[in-house]
């Protein structure tokens, strides 16, 4: 299916970060608590129901995700596109903003070193690239999703816009980022109405970015407490309630673990955050009632579901409740999962396919969901082995007939029809 065409130049979300590994780790407590495991258990109730003979011999969808984009004429771009719908590709997922540090389409003038490429009362107009996407794509038989994020969207113009606030444990204090807080009613407002202009134009869906996350140490805007301490009847609240630290020998502060409250915190804070979601869904299906939306999901929401409440304050029921997206794109990333993970490939093999056999349960129909399978090293920026790609291709096809989803693309890909013999379909 999917083809998300557009990225930093740094490998600036999700999949990028070595420091967000580490934070990872260091969040996570060596032991579950009782409301974690009450949390994963609640999953349980699912079960896999077998796919029809229609659902099993249907052809899905299988894309790429490009991080860079160097075409510098209509006709260039006419030219790779056509390539890519050649090698059975069939939908683009385009980057419509700009951040600081991210690599610049540059097929027209550049306005603005920030913001989106479409029209809008709420953002700076880089240029107005998008309906020339939507043309030359349209033409060659694509479909145009397009790709935006929320909360990390410094360039909106916001007036007063309140930001998230993230506990240093090590220091004990709070520090303001320059994310935008969920939680703040003029940033709603604004999100709502860049998407609803987005909307507007001939595309065929978007793709809600996976920065709509708030981290474990997030959000201690006052906003957010004090709505927190209302709706939960708390006569006091601090941040340092939620988690359990101490200090090794060396004077380091260790987190070993969250409190009862924490949980509470994250599944409520999973709740608003979904949502929000939901908020900016309807302001785009009031627009256009018939368009697809897509987000983004951490491996996690499916792996570990715990875990994700924890780290990101997301989970896929909560989602599903209260925003219900077309279909979920999940970031399974088979590297970057056995690093972190630290284990090796042939168990990661094996989470696939869990992830996949949970994703079904969940919910069981395989249109509604996406799998990246990643094709370089993010340290290295190397291929990785092609058998080793397939491989991972071959774990999630095998498991239940989802799209899949190559991140991202590299001409390597396009070399000796590559791109087109590695599509699970026909393996």
């Amino acid at each position: 299916m999917v083809f998300i065409w557009g990225c930093s130049s740094s490998f600036s979300f999700s999949w990028n970060t070595e420091k967000e590994v580490d934070n990872k780790r260091q969040s996570e407590p060596p032991s579950k608590t009782n409301e974690a495991v009450a949390f994963s258990t609640a999953n349980t109730e699912f079960r896999v129901k077998p796919a029809s003979e229609s659902v099993r011999n249907r052809r899905a969808l299988y894309g790429v995700q490009i991080t860079r984009l160097g075409h510098k004429t209509p006709e260039a771009l006419r030219n790779f596109m056509e390539k890519l719908r050649e090698n059975e590709v069939d939908t683009i997922f385009f980057r419509v903003f700009q951040n600081r540090g991210d690599a610049f389409f540059p097929i027209l003038p550049r306005h603005a070193r920030e913001g989106v490429y479409f029209k809008t009362t709420y953002a700076p107009l880089v240029s107005d690239l998008l309906p020339l996407v939507c043309r030359i794509a349209h033409r060659e038989g694509l479909q145009v999703y397009a790709w935006m994020n929320t909360l990390n969207a410094s360039f909106l113009y916001c007036k007063s816009a309140r930001h998230i606030f993230r506990l240093e444990l090590a220091k004990k204090r709070l520090v303001h980022t320059n994310r935008l807080s969920p939680f703040d009613p003029e940033v709603r407002r604004c999100l709502s109405g860049l998407f609803s202009d987005l909307a507007k134009y001939p595309i065929d869906g978007i793709l809600v970015q996976d920065d709509l996350i708030l981290h474990y140490n997030e959000d201690f805007n006052p906003i957010a407490t004090g709505a927190f301490k209302n709706e939960m009847h708390l006569k006091n609240f601090s941040p340092l309630d939620l988690y359990e630290i101490e200090k090794s020998a060396s004077g380091k502060v260790i987190l070993k673990g969250y409190s009862r409250l924490f949980w509470t915190w994250c599944s409520w804070k999973n709740r608003r955050l979904s949502g929000f979601a939901g908020k900016i869904f309807r302001a785009v299906r009031k627009i256009r009632p018939s368009i697809k939306i897509a987000t983004d999901v951490n491996y996690e929401a499916l792996l570990y579901p715990e875990k994700a409440l924890a780290w990101y304050s997301r989970s896929i029921q909560a989602m599903e409740k209260f925003a219900r997206p077309d279909t979920y794109v999940v970031m399974s990333y088979q590297k970057q999962m056995q690093r972190e993970l630290k284990e090796p490939e042939p168990i990661i093999l094996d989470y696939l396919k869990e992830m996949v056999k949970e994703a079904i349960a969940s919910i069981p129909d395989p249109d509604r969901w996406v799998f990246k399978v990643q094709t370089i090293g993010w340290r290295t920026h190397k291929p990785i082995d092609l058998n080793q790609i397939r491989w991972a291709l071959s774990s999630i096809r095998s498991t239940a007939p989802v799209h899949t989803c190559l991140m991202p693309f590299t001409p390597f890909l396009l070399k000796n029809g590559l791109l087109a013999r590695l599509n699970p379909s026909k393996n």
